[in-house]
């Protein structure tokens, strides 16, 4: 039967030859393509060369992977910036070194298949990091992430119609444990204050930002990025994340600004860094500066945070298992609806959650949940009702 005008070409499958099959003509000149995958997949795949062939897009095949990759690198970083910064760019491009460009650089991509993208991922796992530790599934899971994205952008240049949906995470790949600090190191945290500098104990100039992170679970870059007018009525307002480029940008997803109605002694953590930047004569925009009133690096915060633990006796976690801890301790006993909206993370898609917003309630149960946690790890003792 006659093609319909318009109709898109379908190919057929060959089982003779053992492969998709499809002819088609332009201006006269009439071209044959093929694919041995099996199923749909090769279906599309064929029918996808084909219709690039009759859109005019040119493929390349024979160039080699390194050159594409660092083009591709070089276009992630032309559309980056803005309120997302580079972090994204970033992070591919160091993934792309370590793991991808090693392995395909000098391949031709017409030679690239879905196996030796599968190699890929199935290298990176068997590699160690410098604790001797393997690669997390998380880090693996990242690798796929980049690969795909650079195969799309390749078939989005006319280059392949390579699909690599079916890319595998092997299943012996751990999860990172994370790491929190119970309720005795918090209640630590939340009375010591001093610190080590130069074999002399002294007050730690960051004490009430380590404070405020578990307190209200933010991500550094958050804390980083507060600025004095961010607390208005007893309401934290997070607008901005810093990242660790120094980079200011909109945070690390959609969710990530968003207002935290403060239990009142989140706001004495506020008042307390408020009065320690009056006494040091400190004027800043930013509510956690440097000693001179500069804006914080996540790196500085770290450094010192480093110390403040090794002196106080509390196991090392890093700033951002600080977020964990508050999930896992403070967040314990909260509905799930209001954890998100405490940390920032998205909602599952139901009407009720994609059209709702947060109310007076929730403001409420969150506060009356938080204070009576911090009740309890400081063996307050609360009024019976």
């Amino acid at each position: 039967m006659p093609r319909k005008p318009n109709e898109s070409p379908k190919a057929r499958w060959l089982p003779n030859q053992n492969r998709w099959q499809i002819k088609v003509q332009k201006d006269g000149i009439r071209k044959t393509f093929t694919c041995s995958t099996v199923g749909r997949k090769g279906k599309y795949e064929c029918e996808e060369k084909a219709q690039a062939w009759l859109r005019g897009e040119t493929h390349n095949t024979a160039t080699l992977c390194g050159i594409l990759l660092t083009a591709y690198v070089m276009e992630l970083y032309a559309v980056s910036g803005g309120t997302s910064g580079t972090g994204h760019a970033r992070q591919s491009e160091g993934i792309i070194r370590c793991y991808i460009k090693p392995k395909i650089d000098k391949k031709r991509l017409c030679d690239v298949t879905e196996g030796v993208l599968q190699g890929i991922i199935n290298d990176a796992y068997g590699k160690k990091k410098k604790n001797a530790e393997p690669l997390s599934k998380k880090t693996l899971e990242n690798i796929r992430s980049v690969i795909r994205a650079f195969i799309k952008w390749c078939r989005s240049h006319g280059l392949t119609s390579l699909v690599p949906e079916n890319l595998k995470i092997p299943r012996g790949a751990a999860s990172i444990e994370k790491d929190i600090i119970f309720e005795v190191e918090i209640k630590k945290l939340l009375s010591a204050s001093e610190t080590q500098r130069g074999g002399v104990a002294v007050t730690d100039w960051y004490i009430n930002a380590y404070r405020f992170a578990v307190a209200i679970g933010l991500r550094p870059g958050e804390l980083v990025g507060l600025q004095r007018g961010d607390c208005v009525d007893g309401v934290l307002y997070i607008r901005r994340s810093i990242n660790t480029a120094g980079e200011v940008t909109g945070g690390k997803t959609q969710n990530a600004k968003r207002r935290i109605a403060l239990a009142p002694f989140q706001q004495s953590l506020w008042a307390a860094q408020m009065e320690q930047l009056r006494k040091a004569g400190i004027v800043s925009a930013w509510a956690f500066p440097t000693e001179r009133g500069d804006g914080s690096t996540q790196k500085q915060l770290y450094k010192a945070w480093l110390k403040y633990m090794a002196h106080n006796g509390i196991p090392r976690v890093s700033l951002y298992e600080l977020r964990h801890t508050w999930v896992s301790i403070f967040g314990k006993d909260m509905p799930d609806n209001l954890v998100k909206r405490v940390v920032g993370h998205s909602k599952a898609m139901s009407t009720r959650d994609t059209y709702g917003h947060g109310t007076p309630d929730d403001d409420a149960a969150i506060i009356a949940i938080m204070e009576q946690k911090y009740a309890e790890i400081m063996g307050i003792k609360q009024p019976t009702k």
